[in-house]
């Protein structure tokens, strides 16, 4: 029996992620942390507009030893 909760595809994490806190690691050390939230936008048909909100921004700074 199959786990219904599987991700196949990129938009089924996405769909599993909804208005949950989520932790998104970015190029250059950077990091973003916040709640996920989707809109579907009615112009284009499968666009979808993500947005973090009560999200944090770090970067990490490298340090020579």
């Amino acid at each position: 029996m199959e786990d219904e909760a599987a991700v196949r595809e990129p938009l089924d994490l996405i769909k599993l992620s909804l208005d949950e806190r989520i932790y998104v690691k970015l190029r250059g050390e950077r990091e973003l942390r916040g709640k996920l939230h989707v809109r579907r936008r009615q112009q284009a048909r499968g666009a979808l507009n993500l947005a973090l909100t009560r999200c944090s921004a770090t970067r990490r700074r490298m340090t020579n030893t």
